[in-house]
């Protein structure tokens, strides 16, 4: 989403779960793009991500039930086990972003 290369996009959504087919992913693709816009306070940078607003970002997705789009168990747990970890470091430090925390790993 980040580079605009929607055929990985597309081949990533499928291979992860969160698609069923691509017949929808015109539609599913803006979406990504404003939950992660959205989640970065506006910036749209991953290492300005919020991984707590990122995931309510994704469950509203989800829910709309508007796209046949699922979020894979594996990846929820992935982005709860971030959320808690980030909410422990922004009590330290208010600034702090996962993603800065974590690169160039």
């Amino acid at each position: 989403l980040q580079n605009k290369d929607l055929p990985l996009v597309t081949e990533e959504l499928l291979e992860l779960g969160f698609l069923k087919d691509t017949t929808q992913l015109d539609q599913l693709v803006p979406r990504l793009r404003a939950a992660v816009v959205n989640a970065s306070g506006g910036t749209g940078k991953a290492s300005d991500l919020n991984f707590a607003k990122l995931q309510n970002e994704l469950d509203e997705i989800s829910r709309d039930n508007v796209l046949k789009f699922t979020i894979p168990p594996f990846i929820t747990v992935i982005i709860r086990s971030l959320t808690i970890l980030e909410g422990l470091a922004l009590s330290v430090d208010s600034n702090f972003r996962m993603v800065r925390g974590a690169y160039p790993f």
